[in-house]
């Protein structure tokens, strides 16, 4: 686990993906693990503090912003982390009908008559950011956790 150093890196990709202001994440800093980048407190991260809570080192600390996945080790948004920050998004955004989002936790997955997304997006009911999806070949694919579904189903959200 190291301190990210290249800021770029991370918000780069959200401002390229999702439009996503890079002010979002004024005040945080990111941790890279080999299988995740972590947001958390400036705080945090300081060995001082470590020593005063009497820790060697921390262990997942803070929002798991990003998941790498693949052998080029990519970027998957996570859903958590795009509800925090994804509200301000302006690319790569799908808004759904109550229809559409009961179908697509349901099944998993909805076709789509959209051509401009691909790839990760973010998924959005009602302007609430929900989470994230994969877009492949015309379909949307729910990328959120199943108790988050679950809970969405089960709480009446829609």
């Amino acid at each position: 686990m190291k301190v990210l150093k290249d800021r770029e890196k991370v918000t780069g990709y959200f401002k390229e993906r999702f439009g996503i202001d890079e002010k979002v994440f004024s005040g945080v800093e990111f941790i890279e693990t080999r299988k995740a980048v972590w947001m958390v407190s400036p705080d945090i991260v300081s060995g001082e503090n470590l020593k005063l809570l009497g820790l060697k080192r921390l262990n997942y600390t803070g929002i798991r912003l990003l998941r790498k996945t693949g052998p080029t080790n990519s970027y998957k948004p996570t859903t958590y982390g795009l509800q925090l920050i994804g509200q301000g998004a302006t690319r790569n955004v799908i808004d759904l009908t109550k229809e559409e989002l009961s179908e697509l936790l349901d099944k998993g997955s909805i076709a789509l008559d959209r051509e401009d997304l691909k790839g990760f997006i973010i998924i959005r009911y009602n302007g609430l950011v929900l989470g994230c999806g994969l877009v492949k070949e015309g379909v949307l694919y729910s990328q959120l956790p199943k108790g988050r579904a679950e809970a969405l189903r089960a709480g009446g959200l829609f």
